[in-house]
């Protein structure tokens, strides 16, 4: 089961349903309203970015910085990653079939 990025305690709760779950529409659109390039982003924990279980299929993150990200059993299916920084990045068990990353920076990453 994968969390959807909204579901994040500091992320504003109008985007949660009653049920606390939202669509991964709904996900995609949380993810491109935080920027998390910026320091101040509400899923940064002491400088790293924390998207343990989330649902990023087919997110847009070209040139994203995810340097020391937590991306462990994240759905990165389909995801748009070209010149993604990750080098250090954590993603066991991260699901991306059909992931574009060329050219992303990895040195590091633990799979």
């Amino acid at each position: 089961m994968f969390n959807p990025i909204s579901s994040h305690p500091n992320y504003p709760s109008s985007s949660v349903s009653s049920q606390g779950c939202v669509s991964t529409q709904q996900s995609r659109a949380a993810l491109n309203a935080v920027t998390i390039n910026q320091p101040q982003s509400p899923l940064r924990n002491g400088g790293a970015i924390n998207l343990t279980g989330f649902d990023l299929s087919r997110a847009n993150l070209a040139e994203a910085n995810l340097a020391g990200a937590n991306l462990a059993g994240a759905n990165l299916a389909g995801a748009n990653m070209p010149g993604a920084n990750m080098p250090g990045a954590n993603m066991p068990g991260a699901n991306m079939p059909g992931a574009n990353m060329p050219g992303a920076n990895m040195p590091g990453a633990n799979f």
